[in-house]
């Protein structure tokens, strides 16, 4: 635990997109399969996702949800350091939406969330 809040200032890509993911699904209080079938589908079929092992994947997906679980706050504000470009940031923001799916069908908590993401990342 203590080594993957020790790294919640490092990554790129795929390690915000994961955090974004985890996060919205915290603050939705759960995921519903439609969502969980787009999350698999990115998670497989795209990169940098798609050329991780089994393995890989599942200690990334370890890692960020442990970060997003003990230090939220953080993941949020740590969100522009891992994602320094503004196409990376648009990409995975874009990434992110895809599986969360039209803002209106996403619960207070989550609509909350995905908006903080968004200021976050400069995109408010």
């Amino acid at each position: 635990v203590r080594a993957a809040l020790a790294r919640v200032a490092e990554g790129g890509y795929a390690e915000s997109v994961i955090r974004m993911m985890v996060l919205l699904a915290k603050a939705r209080g759960g995921v519903r399969r439609s969502r969980l079938q787009r999350s698999q589908a990115l998670l497989t079929t795209e990169e940098p996702f798609a050329s991780l092992t089994t393995a890989a994947r599942a200690a990334l997906i370890r890692e960020q949800t442990i970060i997003a679980e003990l230090a939220p706050e953080q993941a949020i504000a740590t969100l522009p350091t891992l994602l320094p470009d503004g196409s990376d940031r648009r990409r995975a923001l874009a990434a992110v939406e895809g599986v969360a799916g039209p803002d209106d069908e996403l619960g207070e908590g989550a609509l909350a969330m995905l908006r903080r993401l968004r200021e976050s990342l400069g995109a408010g």
